[in-house]
């Protein structure tokens, strides 16, 4: 086992990684995380690899998942079950940002539990998931996303992306809705669902290298809600708007904003030139830049018609602020800059 503790209140798991654990011994019974009690929100976090089970389990009455890097269990990503906890009223979950992957599991082990939410053990489960701008990718299409197997169990789920499987619900419990996701064209859209984007391909950056940010092209961008709301453990009311980013491993970033929101954990955006100052003869020019992204800062004397010309090409991004210069760039006659990404 990784992480197992029960009668936890306001657990706070953050930036860290769990993965590989899991014995033969208790096959099926042994996962990376094992939790119960009140309540525990784990973000940013690296979960993987789960031996012999699932990646994160817990039996509490409330849980946040948010901003996480989840993948690669024998037996199931995520499972939200039963206990006394659980059966209490407002015993809800969220999941926020999340990039939640399978891989194809050996024989023997739960080949479509992707997300469950309700009971394993007969119990009670009374309350709701809310999924809101996770990005959920299937390692073949046996995989049932999500799933609800008791009565009281709901599922909401909004801006999500749903790739490489078509079944998006599984077992339905009280109920699994969802408004404004993408999904496969080939996949079983349920009737409670609505405003399903669908298509082939989500335009990842490089889906093989699980780079899931959002090219120019996606038919992701611009397709979600703005205004996303969630119950917790209390019954109190929150936004579910999100504001983060998970960042290869164990990091994070603020998430972009342009006024509508992508599908998905990412939320593409172009660069910007922030500043441009004259020191000397130099220019200095600053722009907000990605990690995993290669920038190309060009210069043109006239922007009707004139041509674009290379100050400096494929400058690494970074989660921040970058700073060119071109030299002697104050000299010449008056230019006009711009930056363009790979993206």
């Amino acid at each position: 086992m990784g992480i197992m503790c029960d009668n936890n209140s306001n657990l706070v798991v953050e930036a860290s990684e769990i993965a590989s654990n899991g014995t033969s011994l208790y096959d099926g019974f042994s996962h990376n995380f094992y939790l119960g009690g009140n309540s525990a929100t784990i973000r940013f976090c690296y979960i993987h690899d789960s031996l012999y089970g699932q990646n994160f389990k817990t039996r509490a009455h409330y849980t946040e998942l948010l901003y996480n890097y989840i993948a690669d269990s024998q037996d199931g990503e995520v499972g939200l079950v039963d206990a006394a906890e659980a059966a209490a009223t407002n015993s809800h979950a969220v999941m926020i940002g999340n990039i939640v992957i399978s891989k194809p599991r050996l024989s023997g082990y739960n080949s479509g539990r992707f997300i469950q939410f309700g009971q394993d053990s007969g119990g009670q489960h009374n309350g709701t998931l809310f999924a809101f701008n996770n990005t959920f990718i299937a390692g073949d299409g046996r995989i049932q996303f999500l799933s609800a197997n008791v009565t009281n169990a709901t599922i909401i789920a909004e801006n999500n992306i749903f790739y490489a499987s078509g079944q998006l619900v599984g077992t339905v419990g009280g109920g699994v809705s969802g408004t404004n996701n993408w999904a496969q064209s080939s996949a079983t859209i349920p009737a409670s669902f609505s405003a399903t984007t669908t298509g082939t391909d989500p335009a990842f950056v490089n889906r093989a290298a699980r780079d899931l940010r959002l090219t120019k092209s996606s038919p992701c961008r611009n397709n979600g809600l703005n205004v996303l709301n969630y119950l917790d453990g209390s019954g109190a009311l929150h936004s579910g708007v999100p504001m983060f980013e998970y960042v290869n491993h164990q990091q994070n970033r603020t998430r972009a904003s342009d006024g509508q929101l992508d599908l998905g954990a990412y939320e593409y955006s172009q660069p910007i030139i922030n500043n441009l100052r004259i020191s000397g003869g130099n220019a200095f020019i600053s722009f907000n830049a990605q990690l995993g992204s290669q920038y190309d800062l060009q210069y043109a004397s006239n922007v009707l018609g004139g041509a674009w010309v290379p100050v400096t090409t494929n400058v690494p991004g970074s989660n921040g602020v970058i700073e060119v210069t071109d030299t002697n760039g104050a000299g010449f006659p008056p230019r006009f800059y711009r930056i363009k990404s790979a993206l």
